[in-house]
């Protein structure tokens, strides 16, 4: 099944701003390299939250950029995309 989310969110933009595909992809990769970066920002400056609990939010978020990689153009499903993450991990290097 076609991720129909990520679809969405490009035909919205396209809509919105009168663009191309290309540039709506575009515009979808820096907004989750530029949620990614506050993310890391965030957890390397001080704070009144326990350092866990940051590093438990950090983990969540990298994770997640991994297994959507280039997700907004890729056609693999998620569950693709978590059976190729997790057959690079036990494939012998």
């Amino acid at each position: 099944m076609k991720n129909e989310k990520t679809t969405d969110a490009i035909c919205s933009y396209m809509n919105e701003e009168h663009c191309t595909k290309e540039e709506a992809l575009n515009h979808l990769k820096g907004m989750k390299d530029d949620a990614f970066h506050e993310l890391v920002h965030e957890y390397l400056k001080p704070s009144q939250v326990p350092r866990c609990c940051r590093r438990l939010m950090f983990q969540h978020g990298r994770v997640t950029h991994f297994l959507l990689g280039d997700s907004v153009s890729s056609q693999l499903t998620q569950r693709e995309r978590i059976n190729d993450a997790m057959e690079s991990f036990y494939s012998p290097v």
